[in-house]
């Protein structure tokens, strides 16, 4: 690695970065690869990257604080963990989310989370990787359908295509 990044002598040394390729880049070519090149969340893959670094961690020791931890953030570490094939951080952030979703009362700041990921989760997870989709599911039924109630999960399961569909 040292060596890779001396001023010069490779790209990730000239241009001072690392570019990763995509899981979903190398297959067979694939010219449906679902927008991949340059989709990934800049703050999920430098979780990714503190994950290669620290493997037997949890990336939530990264932030003392706790208040960096979104849902949304787990939900992105998730899916750049599954683009690069990277199941124990993939289960970590699945960890991570679920247990934020299945706080007994979720509070404003939560809820607007739970809402800002839901576009995420069913729209930009694999069909294969269903696990995050049915924790939200859970979520959203829990309480007699509470939450798929309120105004403002309405406004966006709408604004969403086929997204009620994945719900019910």
């Amino acid at each position: 690695m040292e060596a890779a990044c001396e001023p010069g002598r490779f790209k990730q040394g000239r241009e001072n970065t690392i570019t990763l390729r995509s899981r979903l880049e190398s297959e067979d070519d694939d010219a449906d690869n679902n927008g991949a090149e340059g989709c990934d969340d800049p703050e999920a893959i430098n979780v990714l990257m503190y994950h290669l670094y620290h493997p037997s961690t949890k990336y939530c020791d990264m932030d003392n604080s706790g208040k960096g931890m979104t849902l949304v953030l787990h939900v992105r570490v998730f899916l750049a963990a599954d683009k690069y094939g990277l199941k124990g951080l993939q289960l970590q952030a699945l960890d991570f989310a679920h247990e934020m979703m299945n706080q007994r009362n979720p509070d404003g700041e939560l809820l607007n989370e739970m809402n800002e990921a839901l576009k995420p989760i069913y729209t930009e997870t694999p069909e294969t990787a269903v696990s995050m989709r049915r924790s939200m599911n859970s979520v959203l039924w829990r309480s007699n359908g509470e939450l798929l109630q309120s105004p403002l999960f309405q406004a966006t399961i709408k604004a969403i295509p086929g997204l009620a569909l994945n719900c019910f």
